[in-house]
């Protein structure tokens, strides 16, 4: 198999990946009509449990939603949810997540996951465990210049074939 054709292969792997992962966030993405009061207790919650995964808090809605929720803010709510899971713990439903009231359930449940120790080590262990797998020192080549591959002249195989 070329290099070309694996490379091509991969490509369209990760495509699928990527596009399977976009399908799951949009039946994730629950619809209503949600007030700002609401929206903003949820990003609270969701903010005090950000900074366990090294990320920059959510911003806070300016206006109310009517419709699907925003996709960034249900993929690091997925986030959440699958690290609960992930720790043995009562995940909160998304699809319940149709107004006010849904938002604020799983508000609640954000704040009790932010001070549950369980949760807090589960999520620092598997930090620790992605940090332990990744070095800095290690470089991915990128060009075949990068790869240490010897040259092949093609014609000098031939003639050596033929004796």
């Amino acid at each position: 198999m070329a290099i070309e054709e694996l490379s091509e292969q991969i490509t369209e792997i990760g495509s699928t990946m990527e596009a399977n992962k976009e399908d799951e966030i949009a039946l994730l993405t629950p619809s209503g009509s949600y007030s700002m009061r609401a929206l903003n207790i949820l990003a609270e919650g969701l903010n005090e449990l950000l900074p366990m995964f090294n990320m920059p808090d959510y911003p806070m809605f300016e206006e109310g939603v009517e419709g699907p929720l925003p996709e960034e803010f249900v993929r690091q709510l997925a986030m959440v949810e699958a690290a609960a899971e992930g720790a043995g713990l009562e995940s909160f439903p998304m699809d319940e997540a149709v107004d006010d009231r849904g938002l604020e359930m799983i508000a609640g449940r954000l704040h009790t996951l932010a001070r549950d120790k369980t949760f807090a080590q589960f999520v620092a262990e598997e930090a620790t465990a992605i940090d332990l797998t990744r070095t800095d020192e290690e470089e991915i080549p990128t060009t075949p210049d990068d790869l240490d591959v010897e040259e092949i002249n093609v014609d000098e195989l031939f003639m050596e074939r033929m004796k």
